[in-house]
């Protein structure tokens, strides 16, 4: 069986589900299952792009994929007041679910162990895939710049993903989607990306700030928020889940996760929250 060796816990804007979290340690069916699981979050968040993407360059690549302005025929004649309530509850149990599990007293009472990350990367991304699947399009028109700024606002938007992932790598990509925990190895250290000891806090050597870190102390969120806005045409159905989307990241980085870090982290994290803004890098830190 694997050999399970607590690592060092890489802390930053946003939190990580514990390796030391009681209850079964790695064994080879967790490595396998954080396998499927990872790869299975990867197809969805893909899926999850092409649904936010409608009428993009590459939906040529992908016709038939499900987009967010694709008619669902199981509601196509409803009102829209029931077509827009259907979509709020999707949301709000994909919302729901994901901070719940994300919670330290909850972690502590599931004992889970080894299977924390991968069983909470494997619901958040089928719960996503259900969202997906199920969404009812209200596709009256806000907004539809003009032909010459398409390019640059899909540009932004594959940005904005950019950031997203690479900001996963500057956290510690293997841990966030539950390899390392499945395997019980740390990954980032293996394959040469773990953080230095200069970016560690004297303070708190759990907390670790680089690359998109110095900039905000959010940028994965950062990324998504600039997805889900630059888009050269935004209908309805698309500011509805941006809207839903941007107020929960606000409301949950905010009033969730940054107390929870507070407590765990102690004044080094409150130092770090007042050192960075928490989205914009154009925007003055907090005070």
């Amino acid at each position: 069986s694997l050999q399970f060796s607590p690592m060092p816990v890489v802390m930053t804007g946003e939190a990580l589900w514990r390796l030391s979290a009681p209850g079964p340690a790695p064994s080879a069916l967790t490595a396998v299952a954080s396998a499927v699981a990872y790869v299975y979050a990867v197809y969805v968040l893909v899926a999850f792009l092409i649904f936010l993407s409608p009428n993009a360059p590459w939906q040529k690549a992908v016709e038939g994929a499900k987009t967010l302005d694709a008619q669902n025929p199981a509601w196509v004649n409803a009102p829209i007041h029931v077509r827009a309530g259907i979509d709020v509850a999707l949301f709000a149990l994909w919302a729901t679910v994901h901070s719940t599990l994300a919670r330290p007293l909850v972690k502590k009472t599931l004992l889970l162990g080894a299977w924390n990350r991968p069983v909470f990367v494997a619901q958040g991304a089928g719960l996503l895939h259900f969202l997906i699947a199920q969404w009812v399009p209200l596709t009256y028109v806000l907004w539809d710049v003009p032909k010459a700024w398409h390019t640059t606002l899909w540009c932004a938007f594959v940005g904005g993903a950019i950031i997203t992932l690479t900001a996963s790598f500057a956290l510690d990509h293997f841990a966030l989607f539950g390899l390392s925990d499945g395997f019980g190895v740390d990954i980032n250290r293996l394959v040469g990306l773990k953080e230095s000891e200069k970016d560690r806090d004297d303070a708190s050597p759990a907390l670790s700030s680089r690359w998109h870190y110095t900039l905000v102390a959010h940028p994965m969120m950062s990324g998504f928020l600039i997805s889900f806005w630059c888009v050269p045409c935004l209908t309805l159905g698309h500011f509805l889940f941006s809207s839903l989307a941007t107020v929960y990241i606000l409301t949950a980085t905010s009033l969730l996760e940054e107390p929870d870090l507070r407590r765990e982290l102690g004044p080094a994290y409150e130092h770090y929250l007042r050192s960075v803004p928490s989205f914009c890098p154009f925007a003055p830190p907090r005070r």
